[in-house]
């Protein structure tokens, strides 16, 4: 597939923004947030002051064609050309960049940058709603953005808590795996029985996405132990939208990066390794997680600071340890990006591309019963992975 551009442009607002929203104060999860852009590509069949980078480019297939069975290579020559995913320079590298791509036979595909220092997926499916409601030709009216997250939390002057994803000695591939809503029920269901039984018959009603994330760990667990040939501590880093949490509740467009990281340990030791342990370890630090900043958000910003600090020491703690596996995993099930019409009718497919960190996104399907896990991982460990007998059973 070749993508060739055919224009660039530098598109700068029809009307200068007031004076008070010129600048934005970051905040603490901000500064948390890595260097990266996040990127998006939504698919369609036929059917700041400084500006926003906007290319156009023409690809030589039919985007039908190409989404029989896309190439996860592929779909980065659909983002925005010339701008690496790593943000090398703060200061100077867009905000936002977009790239329009047309498929022979009138097909569409729009690839997006937004900076991940001031956007979560959150943002960006706000971001996504707002542009969709003013490209109508009636403007729907939304709910006013709230920038203040960082004077409510402002950023840390002294330890630095950015994650650090990135390891340049690290050649990552990523490989996308669907599970459809009736493999997720069956998953579901296995896990809750068995706990169920563990627990004396205790309800135990695990999510989609708890399970979803216990299979996925389970299976990084598996391809530890094929690769060092025995079991190893393994330290998960979970993502949680922080939205809708909070005691006051924050406005509901929030801006800039609101989560919060929840830290799931297991070890070698317990050879509790099975889905329904994984599972309940990951539902209990999640929900121990957001019962923790539900508090402290009550209290004040330096407590939320040092809860932070505490969280960037064990995660860096886990990347110097050879002994431990650090898994990182975000949460985009649930956002919006599918209901995105500009005119010509909704996505047929909303995806990731490639991504240079060891990171699992989880998406919904387009029905929004099934999950897609977007894995990124080095070569040696995804071919470990996919062989994981509940991988090769219920995904495709």
């Amino acid at each position: 597939m070749k993508v060739e551009i055919l224009s660039r442009k530098l598109i700068k607002p029809s009307v200068p923004s007031p004076h008070h929203l010129r600048q934005k104060k970051i905040s603490v999860f901000d500064q948390l947030a890595p260097p990266l852009y996040n990127p998006l590509v939504l698919h369609y069949s036929a059917n700041g002051d400084i500006g926003v980078e906007y290319l156009e480019a023409q690809v030589d297939c039919k985007l039908d064609e190409f989404l029989i069975e896309p190439k996860i290579e592929l779909l980065n020559h659909l983002l925005p050309s010339d701008i690496q995913i790593v943000i090398l320079d703060l200061v100077t590298s867009p905000l936002l960049a977009i790239q329009i791509n047309s498929f022979n036979c009138d097909g569409l595909a729009i690839g997006i940058y937004l900076s991940h220092k001031i956007t979560d997926a959150s943002t960006v499916a706000s971001f996504i709603t707002a542009w969709e409601s003013s490209s109508q030709a009636e403007v729907v009216a939304t709910h006013q953005p709230y920038f203040d997250l960082g004077s409510l939390f402002p950023p840390s002057t002294g330890q630095e808590i950015s994650l650090a994803l990135l390891n340049p000695e690290i050649n990552v591939v990523t490989r996308r795996f669907v599970f459809n809503g009736e493999a997720i029920t069956k998953l579901k269901a296995n896990a809750q029985t068995i706990a169920q039984i563990q627990t004396n018959g205790m309800e135990c009603q695990p999510t989609r996405v708890e399970v979803m994330t216990g299979v996925r760990w389970k299976a990084l667990i598996s391809a530890a132990r094929a690769k060092h040939g025995r079991l190893r501590d393994s330290l998960l880093i979970q993502t949680v939208n922080m939205r809708g949490r909070t005691v006051p509740p924050l406005p509901e467009i929030t801006l800039g990066n609101f989560l919060l990281a929840a830290i799931a340990r297991s070890s070698a030791d317990n050879n509790k390794m099975e889905l329904h342990d994984l599972v309940g370890l990951v539902r209990d630090e999640t929900r121990d997680a957001i019962a923790k900043l539900v508090k402290l958000f009550v209290l004040n910003g330096n407590e939320i600071m040092l809860m932070l600090q505490n969280i960037h020491t064990e995660y860096l703690g886990g990347l110097c340890n050879s002994e431990v596996d650090v898994r990182c995993f975000s949460n985009l099930c649930r956002f919006p990006l599918y209901e995105a019409d500009f005119g010509w009718g909704k996505p047929d497919w909303v995806s990731l591309a490639s991504f240079p960190a060891e990171i699992v996104f989880l998406m919904d399907t387009k029905c929004g019963e099934g999950i897609e896990a977007w894995v990124n991982l080095n070569e040696q460990d995804i071919l470990h992975f996919q062989q994981d007998p509940d991988i090769a059973a219920f995904s495709s």
